[in-house]
């Protein structure tokens, strides 16, 4: 999958179940950001930011609508990140927002000159 779509980051809370990844990812040799708890919390009102602002839409996916739907916060570090502990499955959102972080904050190599 790395090969195919080239991430900038793979990124996993070691904080939450997917910690579960830890091991099996650096035994295949991927390199995975664990983000801080601060993090976490900056991570979810960016995407909100982006969403409110129309810079950030999905395509439809059945999964993330419905976590979107189910979706509720709670406090964390001084801000506010998505509640896991809801009927509709977060684990969708959780990714979404913490990939967009990712994103945002991957330390991107200086491009090349040619």
């Amino acid at each position: 999958m790395r090969g195919e779509h080239q991430p900038v980051a793979v990124v996993v809370d070691g904080r939450s179940q997917s910690a579960t990844l830890l091991k099996p990812l650096k035994d295949a040799g991927v390199a995975v950001t664990q983000p801080a708890t601060a993090d976490v919390a900056i991570a979810t009102s960016e995407f909100g930011d982006l969403v409110a602002s129309g810079e950030l839409a999905h395509l439809g996916q059945r999964e993330l609508t419905e976590a979107v739907r189910g979706a509720q916060l709670r406090p964390l570090a001084g801000g506010r990140a998505w509640e896991r502990r809801v009927l509709a499955d977060q684990a969708p959102l959780v990714a979404a927002s913490l990939a967009v972080w990712g994103l945002l904050h991957a330390k991107m190599p200086p491009p090349e000159i040619f």
